[in-house]
Parts: structure tokens; C-alpha cells; sequence
């Protein structure tokens, strides 16, 4: 028996170290805007290590790989070499970092080297309130697609949501519950007072319990609500993902903006472009407020 839980464990971590592999090749394609990656390592691993004889195809190969290198380690969706090496020299003439430059997203221009107009503080108010709704749903509809009873209630107004077993019945979301041996103990009026339920919910609850084909319309119910809550689960984190990204991008820019916007000193652009700090006592000129 535990030869073979030792194989079915091997059998699960080689599924998740594949699993690992395969996320790590699709985000490094996302991420880097191209196939590149996958189709430099296929090649390699059909051809082989070779050296590349043609002097134009070499230099457009290593290129190429720089592109890509510049692309998975900074962010920055250029387009093409020259791009990359336009915005490295704006952002160091700005004393800026291409990563912070990447995270503004949408909102920065790569192409221009602008800055976009940054959305309005009432729409990133709005995207993170978006943001805190989806979180809060994904976490409420995966717990409730796991969760091992069905959500019911009876037929009538103002009825209580109830978690449902075969056995036993709780009144959500108290702790408060019956079951089917306090159907047969108890009037109804009495179980009514201690659960918070109605007398008409205490009887149609109790009547549920006495039908032999209770579990079989549970498990009928709780597959249903499982499907239900797993494609609400899957929204909300699209919903989740999207005004993260959203929000984080807008943040970014904001931040940016603010630093385009405020004067560099003029002994602070002269130590960076030397590598130096100036000193405490040297005299600085602002450039005048606009």
C-alpha cells in the first residue's frame, strides 16, 4: 500500500513541476510579447548549440535576443532595438528607471516617449472599489465552490438561506442549527424559538429531511450550485486581474507624472550624469515655477 502511495506522490510532483514549466514558458512568452523564447530553445533543442556563419543573420539573431532580454527583464513592450535604446537614454536623461517607466502601462507611449493623460483620482477611487468587489466575490465563491453543503431556502418570502446536508440543516450565517432527530424530539414551535426560523420554514425542513430522496436531490443541487460558483469564481478573478493591473498602471503614472512635473536641481542632474553627490554646501539654482 505504500509503494504505491509513494508512486501516486512521484506521478503528483512530476504533474506539478511540468505544470511550473509550462506557466514559467507562457509568462516569459506574455511578458515578453513574442515566441521567441519557446521557439530559440525548440530550435536549439532540435539543431543543437550551433555557431551562426551568416554575418547579417547573426547580427539580427543577437538583436533580436537583446530585444527580447530587454523586453522579460524591464516591462517595456517596444517594438524594436532602436525603441529600446531611445527610451533607456530618455529615461536616463529624466533620472528615471525603465521599470518604473513599465509600469505605467497604457498610460505611457514607448513609441513617443510620452506620457499619457493620467486617468482622473475618481476613476482609480472607482477601479479599486472594483478591485476589492472582485476580491471579495473570488473568495466567497471559491470557498462556497468547495463548500460541502447546498445553499437553500424555502419557497416563500422573507425565507431564511439555509446550509443543507441530508442530516442536518444551519441557518446561515448563524451558528444556529437542527437536524433530523430535533424534528422528531421537538415541536415545531419550539425549534422555530431556537433556531430563528418560521414555523412554515421548520416544518418544510423537517419534511425534507423525511424524503427518502433527499441526498440524491442534494447532490443534484450542490453539483449545479458547484458549476455556478466555479464560473463566478473564474469572472471575479478576471474582473480581480484586470483592475489590478488597472489600478497599478494608473498609480504608476500618477507617481510619474509628479516627478516629470517637479524641477530637477541643477547640481543633481550634474552628480548623476558623473556618479557623484553634491555636496551640502553648494550653491543651487531652481529654474523658475511655471
Amino acid at each position: 500500500m505504500f509503494d504505491l502511495l509513494t508512486a501516486n506522490s512521484d506521478t503528483l510532483w512530476k504533474i506539478v513541476n511540468g505544470a511550473w514549466i509550462v506557466s514559467l514558458v507562457l509568462w516569459l512568452c506574455v511578458r515578453a510579447g513574442s515566441t521567441h523564447v519557446l521557439l530559440s530553445r525548440a530550435w536549439r533543442l532540435v539543431q543543437g548549440k550551433s555557431s551562426r556563419t551568416d554575418p547579417v543573420i547573426a547580427r539580427w539573431l543577437n538583436g533580436r535576443d537583446a530585444l527580447i532580454q530587454f523586453r522579460v527583464m524591464s516591462g517595456a513592450p517596444v517594438r524594436t532595438l532602436a525603441n529600446a535604446h531611445r527610451l533607456i537614454a530618455w529615461a536616463e536623461a529624466q533620472n528615471e528607471d525603465v521599470a518604473d517607466i513599465a509600469r505605467c502601462g497604457q498610460n505611457f507611449d514607448v513609441e513617443t516617449l510620452r506620457l499619457k493623460a493620467v486617468p482622473h483620482g475618481f476613476w482609480l477611487l472607482v477601479a479599486i472599489v472594483v478591485l476589492a468587489a472582485s476580491v471579495a466575490t473570488l473568495v466567497l465563491s471559491t470557498t462556497a465552490t468547495f463548500a460541502p453543503r447546498a445553499w437553500v431556502n424555502v419557497r416563500e418570502p422573507g425565507a431564511h438561506t439555509l446550509y443543507l446536508s441530508p442530516s442536518d440543516a444551519r441557518v446561515w450565517p448563524s451558528k444556529a442549527h437542527f437536524g433530523r432527530s430535533d424534528c422528531e424530539t421537538s415541536s415545531t414551535q419550539v425549534l422555530a424559538g431556537q433556531v430563528g426560523l418560521s414555523a412554515s420554514e421548520v416544518t418544510a425542513v423537517c419534511g425534507w429531511f423525511a424524503d427518502p430522496k433527499l441526498a440524491e436531490h442534494l447532490d443534484t443541487t450542490l453539483r449545479e450550485q458547484r458549476q455556478a460558483f466555479g464560473l463566478l469564481a473564474v469572472l471575479a478573478a478576471f474582473y480581480a486581474w484586470t483592475s489590478r493591473n488597472w489600478v497599478a498602471c494608473t498609480v504608476a503614472a500618477r507617481a510619474l507624472g509628479k516627478r516629470l512635473a517637479t524641477p530637477q536641481p541643477a547640481s543633481e542632474r550634474t552628480a548623476d550624469a558623473l556618479g557623484t553627490q553634491p555636496d551640502d554646501d553648494t550653491d543651487v539654482t531652481l529654474p523658475p515655477h511655471e
